[in-house]
């Protein structure tokens, strides 16, 4: 027996419903996953920089106020964007927790807003301390 029109109207809102349920699914797990890969590349990048940073302080041997002062302001930048990384990936898992709980606005989101800003500042503080730093050495003579 062939459907009637109702009943192919009510198939279609299914299918319709079910890919739109899949695709949601799939956006979502992108934007978590791009999320993660942000913070696993602060995070590696911080610690890469404090590497260069050590080599260059051991080889070029740090002279002056300026170098001493952006050389502190990187390894300082650098550390609080790991721990501000590792950090989220702390709370995210809170997060998630009290999102399934249905407990939204929750103090963990705006905690981990605030630490998503402070691993960005910190990052970026740190990378244009070193460049000022590799500045002021190649100008030592």
């Amino acid at each position: 027996m062939p459907e009637t029109k109702d009943e192919q109207e009510k198939r279609k809102l299914k299918e319709l419903e079910g890919k739109n349920i899949a695709y949601y699914e799939v956006m979502l797990s992108a934007w978590i996953q791009t999320r993660m890969e942000l913070d696993k590349t602060i995070i590696t990048l911080s610690s890469v920089a404090i590497g260069l940073l050590v080599t260059l302080i051991a080889t070029v041997h740090v002279k002056g106020f300026l170098q001493y002062l952006f050389s502190i302001v990187s390894f300082v930048g650098f550390i609080i964007a790991i721990c501000a990384c590792l950090h989220i990936y702390q709370f995210n898992a809170r997060h998630i927790e009290e999102s399934l709980g249905d407990k939204y606005g929750s103090t963990t989101s705006n905690l981990l807003k605030n630490l998503d800003k402070l691993s960005f500042i910190s990052f970026y503080v740190g990378i244009v301390s070193i460049i000022l730093m590799a500045m002021a050495v190649s100008f030592q003579k």
